[in-house]
């Protein structure tokens, strides 16, 4: 079994999905998402887009549900998950809704099973790069579906408060490396944190020479 990489494209209002050909064993099930709003363009693989009528995000799905994220260009530059460019306070949705469809590979063809269905799948993680780099970005309310926050999820961004829900248990490495950052709650549930998560920030700056938070971790 290998990944398959299969492109979208969008005939006026209605999403469709091109043909793709390649080989599946009988009995397998392949899922598949068409995403309301998408904009015929190259997304990274992997993603997908979502309009809630103010801002497009990027995403992606995971086993737990929806990953918010950016990524890295082909010029090594990191890009946010959301456009246009956020300025002040944004709030993160709690849910993203997409279209689901099931089809069954019988030997011969694709066939339908079941009937398809609209969801709202839960924004589990702020993933890696998601508002990397928004300089006009000052804040951030997250849902209390969000466990993780990703790698350079608000690096270089202008964010200078974020309050954390209990839900979250780990925020990935540089995650607010050299960010605005002067306030940030720490709570309970933080399991895990990674290096440089707090590097060049006021925050940071304003701890002291051995700043500990959360459950005994200590900021070096």
């Amino acid at each position: 079994i290998r990944d398959l990489s299969v492109s979208f494209s969008s005939s006026g209002e209605t999403p469709a999905v091109q043909n793709v050909s390649f080989s599946v064993p009988d009995g397998c099930t392949i899922e598949y998402y068409e995403v309301f709003d998408h904009q015929e363009k190259t997304l990274p693989n992997g993603c997908r887009e979502f309009d809630d009528g103010i801002y497009t995000w990027l995403y992606e799905f995971s086993d737990e549900g929806v990953v918010i994220r950016g990524y890295v260009d082909d010029n090594g530059l990191a890009l946010p998950c959301i456009s246009p460019l956020p300025t002040g306070e944004i709030v993160i949705p709690g849910s993203i809704r997409a279209v689901v469809t099931n089809e069954v590979w019988n030997g011969e063809s694709w066939v339908a099973e079941g009937d398809v269905m609209t969801n709202d799948y839960p924004v589990v993680s702020v993933g890696d790069f998601a508002f990397a780099n928004c300089s006009d970005l000052t804040a951030v309310a997250i849902p209390a579906t969000v466990t993780t926050i990703g790698g350079d999820a608000f690096m270089n961004s202008g964010i200078r408060s974020i309050r954390l829900p209990d839900s979250v248990h780990e925020i990935l490495w540089c995650a607010f490396l050299n960010s605005a950052l002067e306030e940030i709650n720490v709570p309970a549930s933080l399991g895990s944190v990674g290096s440089q998560v707090f590097d060049g920030t006021p925050w940071l700056s304003a701890q002291g020479e051995f700043p500990v938070y959360g459950d005994g971790f200590l900021v070096a």
